[in-house]
């Protein structure tokens, strides 16, 4: 996405977090918090303010032990017919 789309957009903070689950998504292994926030450019607060909110709406799983963040299992789920 280009920024002169981005700026014409409002709720930015939806485009972080696409941004987030995009690299987690491509990552070869379940990325850390300092990872992300190394990859996507924002501050390690930000991104786990909104790691947090998509932990809570099911986008992303948390590895509590070795602190990895996966796609949450909400993406699994089957089309209705």
């Amino acid at each position: 996405m280009t920024e002169a789309t981005t700026q014409n957009l409002y709720g930015g903070v939806l485009i972080k977090g696409k941004q987030i689950m995009d690299f987690i998504l491509e990552a070869q292994t379940a990325p850390t918090l300092k990872q992300i926030s190394d990859q996507v450019d924002m501050t390690k607060s930000t991104v786990l303010k909104i790691l947090k909110t998509l932990e809570y709406c099911g986008f992303v799983r948390r590895n509590g032990e070795a602190k990895q963040y996966y796609l949450g299992t909400v993406f699994w789920v089957m089309p209705k017919s």
